[in-house]
């Protein structure tokens, strides 16, 4: 396996310190697959920390007109901090085995004409340049072996059918084809943490209860009560991108505060898995509620209205606003335990908690009721919608989104919509969910 990573996942929190690194790491060392990282994606990453520390700077420019005191508030060495970033990642990528990729070899001509039609990963406004190199890139790792590929990107609407449907796009499916390479063999993930828990955590044993005897029980608890402080600085990286989702409108927001946070509630945990003699490696979520305050732009103020109840809103400038809510939600966590201490750590997902009255956790492909506050299934990838012939009530189709649909959106769409004319027949309403391998009604 080939795993080519974009821009997105190094904003996620690319560090030694990661326990999705740590187990990427298992993951190459045990199936020789290759971390791949496009030429254009490096120099981002270069990009994006060095933009970083400028905007820190700039907030430093502004407490010292505040203060007056330019020693209390100097200035990052923007070029010193750089250059060991650099360090610290080309070590990083050695330790990983990682090859960075050549610059495509596509023209510019071939690049205008994708734009201009436009072509994905371009859009209408002509953006897309930097993924279009990202995508050649791809490409030409297909053309050049016959290994599946896993591409890894946070951004779905430049790569995917939509945001809900992550089967890759016509167009990038049409590329493939054209070359001759299997559309099959890439495969998109939406996260580093995503592509662990769907490839690279099946190939760790699960823990016996002989070894537990030997070693002590995790406090999922107190380990998140003791790393209470590490938790709310990986949430403060990890809520922008939670918050667009909550949106529903891919809504921006910047300057994003974690107020205060609760003590974490309704502990769930997966099996402990063995890494080596030495390590294990912890799945586990909790409930928190976030007090949050954060800066979204006035034009946007109608769709968050619609989304969350805030408890104060203030003018902040001409463009945006700076409001406080309320958010309980469910944070999924993973780490690497080496004996007594953490060696890595990683928030997974954080998902909102208090829309639905029921959160479908199986792994069985399902239909869910559209318009009920019910039951959701947000681990679930959408394959498309159907609408019943006889009601006019539509339904969500869709599968787990670390278990691959078995069969085809037809097989499925013909099987649900028999099942819908049966319901009629029966004279009994609709279930809010139906479970699409049977037994049917949930």
């Amino acid at each position: 396996m080939k795993i080519v990573v974009d821009t997105t996942v190094f904003g996620q929190g690319f560090n030694s310190r990661s326990a999705d690194i740590g187990l990427l790491k298992s993951f190459i060392e045990s199936t020789h697959a290759q971390l791949c990282v496009p030429s254009i994606v490096y120099d981002e990453a270069m990009n994006l920390v060095r933009k970083t520390i400028e905007d820190v700077n700039t907030k430093l420019s502004s407490a010292q007109r505040l203060t007056g005191d330019e020693k209390a508030y100097a200035k990052l060495n923007v070029k010193g901090l750089l250059s060991k970033y650099v360090e610290s990642l080309d070590a990083l990528l050695k330790h990983l085995n990682a090859r960075v990729l050549p610059y495509p070899k596509v023209g510019h001509p071939d690049l205008i004409k994708r734009a201009l039609a436009p072509s994905k990963p371009f859009v209408s406004s002509g953006r897309g340049y930097r993924d279009a190199l990202i995508w050649f890139s791809v490409l030409e790792l297909a053309e050049s072996c016959d290994k599946e590929i896993a591409f890894i990107s946070a951004n779905s609407d430049d790569w995917c059918q939509s945001k809900k449907d992550l089967r890759l796009h016509d167009d990038l499916l049409s590329d493939l084809s054209s070359m001759g390479i299997g559309v099959s063999r890439v495969r998109f993930f939406l996260s580093l943490g995503e592509f662990i828990q769907g490839c690279a955590v099946a190939t760790l044993p699960i823990s016996s209860p002989s070894m537990e005897i030997t070693s002590h029980p995790p406090d999922y608890l107190q380990l998140l009560v003791d790393g209470k402080e590490l938790v709310e600085t990986m949430l403060a990286d990890a809520l922008p991108d939670f918050l667009r989702q909550v949106s529903r409108a891919d809504a921006r927001v910047e300057d994003v505060e974690v107020m205060a946070i609760s003590t974490p509630r309704e502990m769930q945990a997966l099996p402990i898995r063995i890494m080596d003699s030495e390590r294990r490696f912890l799945q586990f979520s909790a409930e928190y509620k976030l007090a949050l305050q954060f800066l979204i732009k006035r034009e946007d103020l109608l769709a968050w209205s619609q989304r969350l109840s805030f408890h104060q809103r203030q003018d902040w400038n001409e463009s945006f606003l700076r409001v406080q809510t309320t958010i309980p939600v469910r944070v999924s966590f993973h780490m690497i335990e080496r004996g007594e201490a953490t060696e890595g750590f990683s928030i997974v997902s954080i998902l909102r908690t208090n829309e639905y009255k029921i959160v479908f956790t199986g792994t069985d492909p399902v239909a869910i009721k559209l318009h009920q506050t019910e039951i959701h299934a947000p681990e679930h990838t959408t394959m498309g919608i159907v609408k019943c012939e006889s009601c006019g009530e539509e339904f969500a189709l869709g599968y787990h989104r670390f278990f691959p649909p078995t069969e085809t959106w037809k097989q499925y769409e013909n099987r649900f919509k028999q099942t819908l004319v049966e319901d009629h027949k029966a004279e009994r309403p609709h279930a809010n969910q139906y479970n699409l391998l049977g037994p049917y009604r949930m």
